[in-house]
């Protein structure tokens, strides 16, 4: 289910698996005097009928259908909710005279137009040296923004990714992330900071599960059309991952 969205590879990861999980447990041990509620943000989609970029293109913006599922869902029936989404898509304000990433409304600023002040965003510290930094304690840690000295520091220290260029690293396809110039005061983009020991996100599944020949199939269908669709190009990504799967492979089985 967390594989069918937009975005390749990324929700491959095995945390995304183990998070439903970790929910699952939780209500069936009734650890909650109420049941935790999922609910997903990227609008639902059904490759099977992607055939085209013309296809990929009437596909929802993440953004606007993210919001509108906290504004219908949690919002209009007077409820709570723990947002969870990449750190760009949580920022009140970006970079200044920036050129590429989000052009249009994140979810925070499409959800504040109608409701000034009510979320509370939350960025993740991804190093120890700007945990430090900050004077935050041993993870887990958190410290709020606002109101604080962290408020006049400079967003740049924990600021995601901004730009993504392909390049090869010894023999293998990767993605060269870059840092935006110019980034407001952390008092304008986020209202508090959590620091968990370092980016735990970046746990990758086995290569092994790109062998399967039907998915490995519908990834290259995928990929074709989003390379026409905005140049990205994840077909090298991908063939160097079901080499290192066949190589791995061939290892375990002499």
């Amino acid at each position: 289910m967390w594989r069918e969205t937009e975005v390749m590879f990324a929700w491959n990861s095995p945390v995304y698996r183990q998070f439903y999980e970790t929910v699952r447990d939780i209500n069936e041990k009734r650890v909650c005097p109420h049941p935790i509620r999922l609910l997903l943000g990227d609008p639902p989609v059904d490759w099977a009928l992607v055939k085209t970029v013309e296809d990929f293109k009437r596909l929802e913006d993440r953004d606007i259908f993210f919001a509108g599922v906290v504004e219908r869902e949690v919002l209009a029936k007077k409820r709570r909710a723990l947002l969870i989404s990449g750190s760009l898509h949580a920022l009140r304000q970006m970079p200044k005279d920036e050129e590429g990433g989000f052009s249009e409304p994140n979810v925070v600023q499409l959800i504040e137009r109608k409701h000034p002040g009510l979320l509370f965003s939350v960025a993740s510290v991804p190093s120890q040296a700007a945990a430090e930094t900050m004077k935050m304690g041993p993870a887990p840690s958190f410290r709020v923004v606002r109101g604080t000295d962290l408020e006049r520091a400079d967003f740049a220290m924990i600021a995601p990714a901004w730009t993504a260029t392909p390049v090869i690293v010894n023999g293998k396809h990767e993605w060269k992330l870059d840092a935006a110039k110019r980034w407001p005061r952390m008092g304008k983009v986020i209202d508090g900071v959590l620091y968990l020991g370092g980016d735990e996100t970046k746990l990758f599944p086995p290569p092994a599960i790109y062998l399967d020949p039907v998915y490995q199939q519908q990834l290259r269908q995928r990929a074709a059309i989003i390379k026409e669709f905005n140049g990205q190009d994840f077909m090298p990504v991908l063939d160097d991952l079901v080499k290192e799967a066949q190589a791995g492979k061939t290892e375990s089985h002499p």
